[in-house]
């Protein structure tokens, strides 16, 4: 069978899951939150200064990038390098750009949404491996890739939530597949992004904790 278990079952699920990649891609168009103001904030001053000196304020009577008022990540340094990525891009594009440029805006919530699609390329991978039925399989992984409250938490408003749980999800499957160095990796990576990684530590441990003995 090999990838051909993953496929969709029929034209519907594959329709469905274009239709939420479609809403989704479009709503990273949208201005989101005031807090997608200070990402942009945070993704400028690290590639104007670096990612660590953007949590401490310009020396002397320097401006703050983009002649925007100061204002120090309280993230940790990887969720400030995936922003500084972004702006990376952005200015590539457009050398010019300020703050509140909407190009700036779709390619900081970008890794949101790639994060949103490696979620639910891990439930649909752990659904069909456990329930042995790739049309349930799909349906569990539609569920969370349709939830209303993820699409608008992630892509719409651009919080970065789906960047931390994400590798947590995977962290936790790994664990389950008794692969403790990949999932122990993920976890780093998950706590890295967003303090809140800490809570899927348990399980993790919890999935890697049945495999005792073998």
């Amino acid at each position: 069978m090999g990838l051909r278990r993953f496929a969709p079952p029929t034209r519907l699920y594959a329709w469905l899951f274009l239709a939420g990649l479609m809403l989704q891609g479009g709503s990273l168009w949208l201005r989101g939150t005031y807090d997608v103001l200070t990402f942009k904030t945070w993704a400028l001053s690290a590639v104007s200064r670096g990612v660590f000196e953007a949590y401490s304020p310009p020396a002397g009577d320097a401006a703050p990038p983009a002649a925007f008022p100061f204002m120090a990540p309280d993230y940790p340094p990887l969720a400030v390098s995936i922003l500084a990525g972004a702006a990376h891009v952005a200015l590539w594009l457009d050398p010019d750009l300020g703050v509140r440029s909407r190009t700036l805006t779709i390619l900081v919530k970008a890794p949101v949404l790639a994060a949103r699609l490696a979620a639910f390329a891990v439930v649909l991978w752990v659904a069909v491996l456990l329930m042995n039925d790739p049309r349930r399989g799909w349906a569990a992984a539609l569920v969370m890739w349709l939830n209303p409250a993820l699409a608008l938490n992630g892509p719409a408003l651009g919080y970065l939530d789906p960047l931390c749980w994400a590798p947590g999800l995977l962290a936790v499957a790994l664990a389950w597949g008794h692969r403790p160095v990949l999932a122990g990796g993920l976890i780093a990576v998950t706590c890295a992004v967003k303090p809140q990684g800490i809570f899927y530590i348990l399980p993790t441990a919890a999935a890697l904790w049945r495999h005792r003995g073998h």
